[in-house]
């Protein structure tokens, strides 16, 4: 909870999920879907067997893609979680204008390259609008993907509104390699590995 991996979205999906299959209720898709958006722009997501999607609206449509390739993943936690309305609220007033047409070349670039003999290529295209307030909050998480970035590792950003940093990699190998070499670097944080499914 409040490390910006999703945590509390995915509980209350999950807990959703259990209610509708528990008392048996003649709930569909859609109608889940709308009541998990009132609770959490990122509960949706979890709402869908899928380990990519496209989110638009307020995390409410949602667009599963096809994952060609198990990617993995390496993660630097902090004690210490970053509120999500207060990364919100802490948002330049005015972001620079994105087309939709841009949006959506953006998207489909990235998801093209989201495949283990691409996701190299993926990072350069990576990007997070909710670095800009985190990191005004908590500096010491924008000098670690500083550092990150530095040692030649480009798919790697912070995730949702943070503070988790993760790095996106090919294999197991290439990932458990990582993993020890940031727990030499960072010895204060958590340092996880996992997968796509």
């Amino acid at each position: 909870m409040g490390a910006g991996i999703g945590g509390g979205s995915g509980n209350a999906a999950a807990f959703l999920m259990a209610m509708k299959k528990i008392y048996n209720l003649p709930i569909t898709q859609k109608d889940l879907v709308k009541l998990g958006s009132r609770l959490g722009a990122d509960v949706a997501f979890f709402l869908y067997n899928t380990p990519l999607a496209v989110g638009r609206g307020v995390g409410d449509k949602i667009k599963p893609l096809s994952l060609r390739g198990k990617l993995w993943f390496v993660l630097v936690l902090s004690d210490e979680g970053l509120s999500t309305p207060q990364v919100y609220k802490s948002l330049p007033r005015k972001l620079p204008a994105v087309s939709l047409t841009k949006i959506n070349a953006a998207i489909r670039l990235i998801a093209g390259l989201l495949s283990p003999k691409k996701c190299g290529e993926a990072g350069r295209f990576l990007e997070n609008d909710l670095e800009i307030p985190a990191f005004r909050l908590r500096p010491e998480v924008q000098k670690r993907v500083e550092r990150i970035h530095g040692k030649g590792y480009e798919a790697t950003r912070m995730t949702g509104s943070g503070p988790t940093i993760f790095s996106m990699l090919p294999s197991a190998k290439a990932a458990q390699k990582l993993a020890k070499e940031f727990r030499r670097e960072f010895p204060e944080n958590k340092v996880i590995v996992c997968s796509s499914f």
